[in-house]
């Protein structure tokens, strides 16, 4: 995956994800909140398959989404 403004590079950039997944889920907007929760695990995945963050960390963060109260759609 190339190096871009999306990637994730850090445990930070995984927080800040997180907090996007909050905002879309505070503001009942359900489909962009399960987006960018899909959005996060991919890039932690990501990110810790090429070895660029702590991948307990990583993973921890990343399935603190699990407790974001929001409606997920699957198809």
């Amino acid at each position: 995956m190339p190096d871009d403004d999306t990637q994730i590079n850090t445990l930070d950039d995984i927080r800040k994800r997180l907090d996007a997944v909050t905002k879309e889920a505070k503001m009942d907007c359900d489909a962009s909140a399960h987006y960018e929760q899909d959005s996060l695990w991919r890039g932690a995945l990501e990110a810790i398959a090429e070895g660029r963050v702590a991948p307990r960390e990583a993973a921890r963060l990343a399935l603190e989404t699990l407790d974001i109260v929001f409606c997920r759609w699957y198809s």
